[in-house]
C-alpha cells in the first residue's frame, strides 16, 4: 500500500523498513567477508544486528558508511572494512526529531568527504557542495525554522511525516562543480539526511516548499527499498521540463511526485497562513508553476513507463490524489 498524501504513520514504517534492512545487509555482508574481518568485529556485528533498531537507530552517516565498507571489500580493503563495520555499529543513535547542522561545523573532515562523494556527479551535472560560512548557517537557520513552524501549522501532515522521515537537516553550500541551481538534496545512501544550500536568499515561505520538495524524494527512496519506480534503463531519456532536457524516466517519476508535492504544500500554506500579497501571489506562482512540472511529467510517464509493482502503485495513488486539484484548496 502507498498513499501519495503525507502520512507520518507511513513514513514511520519506510523509516523501519530501511533501519532493519541495513541491519540485514551488513550482518549478510559480515558474515561472507568474515575471513577478513576479526573475530571481535563478526560477533559484534551479530549482536549488533539482532538488536532493536528502534532503539538505536542508525544515522544518514552510519548508512553511508554501509556503501563504504561494501567498496572497501570489493577493492581487498580489509582493515578499512573492518573499521566501517565497527564505525556502523558503535556509532551513537541518531536523533530521534530532526536536527539541523552544519557541514563544516557539526562533521569530521571524513564524514563531510562522506556526504560529499554521494552527491557530485559528472554524468549527471549534479552539484556537489562545501560546508558553508557560520554566518549564512545562522541567517539560513532562523528562516528554515520559521518555514518548518508553518508546515507544523498550516500542513501538519506534512511536517508529521518530515519529523519521522528526516534526522538531520545539514546546511552546506556549492561547490562550484555544477552550471545547476542548488538548493537541496537528498540521497538513498544517506537516508534520514536533507542537505540545504545556506547561500540561499530564500523565504520561509519558499524553504517551507523546498521541504515539501526533498522531503517527497525520501518518502519515494523510502517505498523504493526494494525495486525502482520503473523498469526503464537509465539510457532511455526523456524531455523534462524542470531540467529542459532529457533525463532517464526514474527522475521524470522523481520529479513529477515531487512537484505534486510541492503544490499540495503551498496551497495548504496559502489557504492558511495570513500572507502578505508578495507571499501569496509567490504561493500561487509555486503552486502553479508545480502542476506545470507535474502535468508535464504524467503523461510521459503513462505513456514510456514501465512501472514496477511499487511504480503502479506510487503512480496510481499520485495520480488519483492530483486528479481534482487545483490552485484553490
Amino acid at each position: 500500500m502507498f498513499s501519495f498524501y503525507p502520512s507520518a504513520e507511513q513514513a514511520k514504517r519506510f523509516d523501519a523498513a530501511m533501519q532493519l534492512a541495513l541491519r540485514e545487509s551488513v550482518l549478510n555482508i559480515a558474515t561472507q567477508a568474515q575471513s577478513v574481518l576479526s573475530e571481535h568485529t563478526l560477533q559484534a556485528v551479530q549482536t549488533w544486528a539482532t538488536s532493536d533498531p528502534s532503539a538505536q537507530p542508525t544515522t544518514p552517516l552510519g548508512f553511508g558508511a554501509f556503501y563504504d565498507c561494501i567498496h572497501a571489500l570489493q577493492t581487498d580493503n580489509f582493515t578499512t572494512a573492518n573499521s566501517l563495520f565497527n564505525e556502523i555499529i558503535d556509532a551513537a543513535p541518531a536523533s530521534a526529531r530532526p536536527r539541523i547542522t552544519q557541514l563544516g561545523e557539526d562533521y569530521s573532515p571524513a564524514a563531510a568527504r562522506r556526504f560529499q562523494s554521494f552527491f557530485k556527479s559528472e554524468q549527471t551535472d549534479a552539484s556537489g557542495f562545501a560546508p558553508c560560512s557560520p554566518q549564512d548557517a545562522r541567517r539560513f537557520s532562523n528562516a528554515l525554522i520559521i518555514a518548518m513552524d508553518s508546515l507544523a501549522k498550516h500542513c501538519p501532515d506534512l511536517f508529521q511525516e518530515f519529523e519521522a522521515i528526516v534526522r538531520e537537516v545539514v546546511l552546506v553550500a556549492p561547490d562550484g562543480s555544477s552550471q545547476d541551481e542548488f538548493e537541496g538534496g537528498t540521497s538513498f545512501k544517506l537516508w534520514g539526511a536533507l542537505f540545504l544550500n545556506a547561500e540561499s536568499e530564500a523565504t520561509p515561505l519558499e524553504l517551507a516548499i523546498t521541504l515539501a520538495h526533498e522531503q517527497g524524494h525520501a518518502v519515494l527512496f523510502g517505498m523504493c527499498k526494494d525495486e525502482m519506480l520503473v523498469e526503464n534503463s537509465d539510457d532511455e531519456r526523456y524531455w523534462s521540463a524542470i531540467r529542459q532536457a532529457k533525463r532517464p524516466l526514474e527522475g521524470i517519476f522523481h520529479a513529477t511526485f515531487v512537484s505534486a508535492r510541492m503544490a499540495y504544500a503551498a496551497r495548504a500554506i496559502r489557504s492558511g497562513a495570513a500572507l502578505n500579497r508578495k507571499d501569496r501571489d509567490t504561493a500561487k506562482r509555486a503552486i502553479e508553476q508545480a502542476l506545470e512540472i507535474y502535468h508535464d511529467g504524467v503523461p510521459t510517464l503513462a505513456k514510456h513507463g514501465r512501472f514496477t509493482s511499487t511504480g503502479h502503485l506510487v503512480f496510481e495513488s499520485m495520480t488519483a490524489a492530483m486528479a481534482d486539484f487545483t490552485v484553490k484548496a
